[in-house]
């Protein structure tokens, strides 16, 4: 009797840490949201990224310079804010989740400009040729299979300090972004 008990006090917690989440997955491929650890869950802002590219005046004038590739989106600010936490919850549809979730999602830091949001995407050194694309400063994440779904991935990303962050995901590249911003804790 002493060893059940002993048994159940061990196993409960992990039981729980086992099951994060319980919301409904997306209803289409290529969705994502957020998802708390009270069970609610939230749209990601969704916009279509513009990429800009722009070569350094040297660049322009002499031929040494670099040439840098930038993601943008409207507004300064996302409209779908998260507070500050510890751990966050995403539920990607994806399809078919029997794939490597970390070669399907990406989630990046957005900077402020103007009345923007923006990320590097790639950079080249025009007089060594170097180039720094695909660099781009991604976030970690763990990913898994959500419950029994055959189309849908939990990602779980850790610490995120304020500021603005979209995912880009799929299997092709594209310039669509599942944007939020995390709020400072007051």
């Amino acid at each position: 009797m002493k060893n059940i008990h002993l048994l159940l006090i061990f196993l409960f917690p992990i039981l729980l840490l086992g099951q994060q989440v319980n919301v409904e997955e997306p209803s289409f491929e290529g969705e994502i949201i957020h998802a708390s650890a009270s069970n609610e869950s939230v749209d990601l802002e969704y916009q279509t990224a513009s990429v800009k590219t722009k070569a350094s005046v040297g660049a322009m004038l002499t031929g040494i310079g670099k040439v840098k590739s930038r993601v943008s989106v409207r507004g300064k600010i996302s409209t779908t804010i998260l507070p500050q936490q510890s751990t966050y919850y995403f539920i990607y549809n994806h399809g078919d989740n029997s794939k490597n979730p970390k070669n399907l999602a990406q989630l990046i830091k957005f900077e402020k400009k103007g009345k923007n949001r923006v990320a590097e995407i790639s950079s080249v050194s025009v007089t060594t040729g170097s180039q720094s694309s695909g660099d781009v400063e991604s976030i970690l994440f763990k990913g898994k299979k959500y419950q029994d779904s055959t189309m849908s991935y939990l990602l779980i990303v850790e610490n995120l300090e304020p500021g603005h962050y979209g995912w880009f995901v799929g299997e092709v590249a594209t310039n669509n972004v599942h944007l939020f911003t995390v709020e400072e804790s007051k």
